[in-house]
């Protein structure tokens, strides 16, 4: 277990996150309406019965284990992402993250959410070294308060190259966190960026202790990345079993978030991460009693 220097607190909605392990519950973040997502119909529709089943699956998860959740929300263009926002808006009371590969939809969704009083529960995702000053321009006009930034450099090869990019190199010669702190942004979350296995993806497990110690700020990944990238066991029985069990890494290294895939999976990856979090929460317990400590 792990006792950080002072950690910074958010609230985004109705999940707060971020501070010690132990004192608030890490968030689980799921992935609707991906690529080859089922639900989603070849004119970039969706099963709105289905899509409806599944968030009623997550919040059910959520309450049964007790661990919030944030949705993340994923489009192609910025008309499809809108729609998929609004359903997702209209049927679930949690955070919503708004994805895609165009940076130009995700704004454009992020002002829509604007223009709907949604934006403060929403988070952009993401900020990254792709950032360019038409999009950066346009989420400080939106005042864009929530935002996720992804701590991933071009050939990075250490959790040096990480901070690189963070405080100097990552994007129009700035560090990510600054241009976070110039267009506003207030909620900051830090996303260590899984990359393939055996390319790399054990930085992003590295990278949570560290950079939630350097920054103070809410951190997390998506190490079921990893585990999707890994052909030979994606041919295997035991592939859903190695996916969910992956939850288990980030939570007991002390991440705030989880972002653990595809939302059916939250049946399992829910029970697992609340496995992870009692025992976290023993260790803290354990260790503030024994040395007289209080979080």
């Amino acid at each position: 277990m792990f006792i950080f220097p002072e950690q910074k607190k958010i609230k985004i909605g109705t999940v707060e996150l971020g501070g010690q392990p132990g004192e608030l519950p890490a968030v689980m973040v799921s992935t609707m309406f991906y690529e080859g997502h089922k639900i989603v119909k070849s004119d970039g529709g969706f099963d709105r019965e289905k899509a409806e089943e599944l968030l009623n699956l997550q919040q059910e998860k959520s309450d049964e284990t007790k661990l919030p959740y944030i949705t993340n929300v994923y489009g192609n263009d910025a008309s499809s992402l809108i729609k998929r926002v609004e359903f997702v808006a209209e049927n679930d009371e949690n955070p919503i993250m708004i994805d895609s590969p165009s940076y130009s939809a995700r704004v454009e969704a992020m002002k829509y959410a604007k223009d709907c009083g949604l934006i403060d529960r929403c988070v952009y995702n993401s900020l990254n070294i792709t950032l360019n000053k038409d999009e950066k321009d346009k989420l400080a006009e939106l005042s864009a308060r929530n935002v996720l930034v992804l701590a991933h450099a071009i050939n990075e090869q250490s959790v040096e190259d990480k901070i690189s990019c963070l405080e100097k190199d990552g994007a129009m010669g700035k560090g990510l966190l600054d241009h976070a702190k110039e267009i506003g942004a207030s909620n900051v979350l830090i996303d260590t960026a899984t990359t393939p296995l055996q390319q790399g993806a054990s930085l992003s497990l590295t990278s949570l202790v560290t950079l939630k110690a350097k920054y103070g700020l809410p951190v997390g990944c998506g190490i079921h990345n990893a585990v999707s990238s890994w052909e030979w066991i994606k041919k295997r029985e035991s592939y859903k079993v190695v996916d969910a069990a992956s939850a288990l890494l980030p939570v007991i290294l002390g991440a705030d978030f989880v972002l653990y895939g595809p939302i059916e999976n939250a049946r399992y990856v829910f029970d697992v991460a609340a496995f992870a979090e009692i025992l976290v929460e023993e260790n803290v317990s354990r260790f503030t009693s024994t040395f007289g400590l209080s979080l």
